[in-house]
């Protein structure tokens, strides 16, 4: 892994940091490849539950890398772009698609790209007196790539007016809006942190998976008819499951069930 990023394991999580302050964590083609590779060895890593995302610095991620979009306005690197734009866009669809919890912490700043990052995470936990900004079409840009995801989180006219308008936005708006989930006091970060991943830790993981997905295509899917069906079906598999006979018969008496790993940290 190259200084863009840094990866570090402590048990069964596993923090990944945005790592070049110098360019306030932009999202450079290749910070973004390196992010997507990260978010492929955490998949494949059995041993991580659970992935946050943080960031080195002032700040979180100031968005796009705008030093590289200036060199990108010639005709021959039509191609060339479009190839970033897709790897950008494959980077908010692996993040949001992870099969395991993902927790993002922010502070300082957030601008563009990054409320992709916050958008397409499972849980968002923000510093009080940081700045966010939809800030693309001050640029000339469109927030594309992050808009399916912010989706998720605002509602249409809260998106017109944000990112028509590009202002900026403080913690309390976020959290009142519902793009992030909890807004703590800079001090008390860190313990916020830990009892979130303490939470994440207690659950079964093959469970969590199945609510993510389950989630994703009760939002797309708008037949209660279709929805009844499938949802029995991965109720029922998930009963007869090895996970719900641990936790149940764990809870009948009265113990700690063995997927439940929150007391490690």
């Amino acid at each position: 892994m190259e200084a863009n990023l840094e990866l570090q394991h402590n048990g069964a999580i596993c923090t990944l940091w945005l790592n070049d302050p110098d360019s306030k964590n932009a999202l450079s083609p290749a910070l973004v490849h390196e992010f997507t590779q990260a978010l492929e060895t955490v998949l494949n890593d059995h041993s991580v539950r659970v992935l946050v995302v943080r960031g080195r610095g002032d700040g979180f991620c100031s968005g796009a890398n705008l030093s590289s979009f200036a060199k990108t306005g010639k005709p021959e690197m039509e191609l060339e772009v479009l190839k970033e734009s897709r790897a950008l866009a494959n980077l908010f669809y692996q993040l949001n698609h992870l099969s395991k919890p993902v927790v993002t912490v922010v502070h300082g700043y957030a601008f563009g790209g990054a409320l992709g990052l916050i958008a397409a995470s499972d849980y968002t936990l923000v510093e009080e007196k940081i700045v966010m900004s939809f800030s693309e079409v001050r640029l000339g840009l469109v927030p594309a790539t992050i808009m399916p995801y912010v989706a998720q989180r605002l509602s249409a006219g809260k998106m017109r007016e944000l990112m028509l308008t590009g202002r900026r936005f403080s913690s309390e708006e976020a959290f009142t809006l519902g793009l992030v989930s909890e807004v703590a006091a800079n001090e008390k970060v860190e313990e916020r942190l830990n009892k979130v991943l303490k939470d994440l830790l207690s659950g079964a993981p093959n469970a969590q998976t199945t609510c993510k997905t389950l989630i994703a295509e009760t939002r797309c899917n708008h037949s209660f008819v279709q929805m009844a069906d499938a949802t029995s079906r991965i109720l029922a598999e998930m009963r007869l499951g090895e996970e719900a006979k641990e936790g149940i018969n764990a809870f009948l008496e009265k113990r700690k069930a063995a997927f439940n790993r929150s007391d490690e940290l």
